[in-house]
């Protein structure tokens, strides 16, 4: 996956406000929520998120989506990770 195509894929879905997220090697992320639903393609490397209820691991062009407001953690791999994802204005 590259990052246009990323980019491209979230456009067409509807979303104008899409960023680059980049998380170093084992990164790790408490347990949080957005306000905004998430919507993110794994452009390269390995993202690990974990629901109460579910455990996902991404990879290069996964896509994943998580309503708003949904307490998750999440969790880099050995070489970090680089995923667009869409946010609001």
């Amino acid at each position: 996956m590259n990052i246009k195509k990323a980019f491209n894929i979230l456009k067409n879905s509807g979303h104008n406000n899409i960023t680059e997220v980049m998380m170093k090697k084992n990164d790790f992320l408490a347990e949080h929520s957005h306000n905004f639903d998430v919507d993110l393609i794994v452009v390269s490397g390995q993202l690990e998120i974990v629901t109460d209820y579910t455990f996902n691991s991404l990879v290069s062009g996964s896509r994943f989506k998580l309503k708003k407001n949904t307490i998750h953690t999440e969790k880099s791999g050995e070489e970090g990770v680089l995923f667009v994802s869409a946010r609001p204005k």
